[in-house]
């Protein structure tokens, strides 16, 4: 997976608009919108400014796992799929028991 893809899918996963990340982060819209599609790679501090945001490490947003992510990785990637017939407070609540790891 390429970094804009797995920025994409935290998005996605915390329900944070392209806009308002670039607002946290500190970018502008055109630029996260690139880093988004994968047109540019994000500095070494952005990214971490974009990890921080979305409540993941740089690693996970640059694709490296280590053998126990992988199993959380698709839990959210199934949860995120089927996230549009989850209440707003079960999501709130499985992404509060995702970064307690469970």
């Amino acid at each position: 997976m390429k970094v804009g893809e797995n920025i994409k899918r935290m998005m996605e996963l915390h329900g944070i608009s392209q806009r308002e990340l670039a607002n946290r982060v500190g970018v502008t819209e055109a630029a996260m919108s690139r880093y988004v599609n994968d047109d540019r790679q994000p500095r070494a501090i952005t990214l971490s400014r974009i990890a921080a945001e979305l409540g993941t490490t740089t690693d996970a947003l640059l694709g490296q796992k280590s053998p126990d992510e992988a199993g959380l990785d698709d839990a959210i990637e199934l949860v995120a799929r089927n996230a549009a017939q989850m209440s707003p407070e079960q999501k709130k609540r499985l992404l509060q028991l995702i970064a307690e790891g469970i």
